[in-house]
């Protein structure tokens, strides 16, 4: 469960159009991580985190990002597994439009993240890589592919753990009115790690209803 509070603001920034925002915001995470019983808080976590968009031109968006998080764990650890600590993000998002209605692009990421909790286990860097392209589709609606991938590396690890996981999404969206919007989203994802019991396979299908209007 999460909650934030964005505030943003559109203004001219170094000759360019510019969208700036500024979000606080709180999570819980629960989980049944003793087996027993029903699902209990396991970590609370904080975070502050500034996005940085520019307009460089008709064609091109350019976000920058910055995040930092604060996580307090509420299970019973030893020194090694404690996942109380900070971690800090700072990535890009550039966006290349191929078309004046702005619904064919090509669209890259790429990010950093460094996340130094107290047990050793836990403590990660990681880099970020994703590249999409997204089109119109029949019925008004517009689809996109992502491939993404990462690298983590838990160099503080008490037996030495490496994940490098790879992600392919599909996802069609649609409005229904111009106020409903409907989408279906599709993720297969494969997490290959140094430590065999973090080795994965992960499918997922979801399907989400969004209403928007101005007040």
């Amino acid at each position: 469960m999460g909650i934030s509070a964005p505030f943003k603001v559109k203004t001219k920034l170094f000759g360019k159009a510019y969208q700036g925002s500024l979000t606080p915001g709180y999570e819980t995470t629960m989980m049944n991580a003793d087996a027993t019983g029903s699902r209990e808080i396991i970590i609370n976590s904080s975070y502050l985190k500034n996005d940085n968009t520019f307009v460089m031109s008709d064609d091109l968006f350019s976000t920058y990002s910055l995040e930092f998080r604060n996580n307090k764990s509420l299970l019973t650890s030893s020194v090694n597994d404690d996942q109380n600590g900070t971690k800090y993000v700072i990535g890009t998002n550039q966006t290349l439009f191929k078309d004046n209605k702005k619904t064919q692009a090509w669209i890259g990421d790429l990010s950093f993240s460094q996340n130094n909790a107290n047990g050793s286990d836990y403590k990660f860097m990681r880099y970020d890589l994703g590249i999409s392209y997204m089109s119109p589709f029949m019925w008004d609606s517009v689809w996109s592919g992502k491939l993404g991938y990462y690298n983590e590396d838990y160099n503080q690890h008490s037996v030495g753990r490496v994940d490098k996981n790879t992600a392919f999404t599909l996802s069609l969206s649609k409005p229904l009115t111009q106020s409903l919007f409907w989408s279906l989203l599709g993720t297969y994802t494969i997490n290959q790690s140094t430590l065999p019991s973090s080795d994965y396979k992960k499918y997922i299908i979801m399907t989400n209803f969004s209403w928007s209007t101005s007040l």
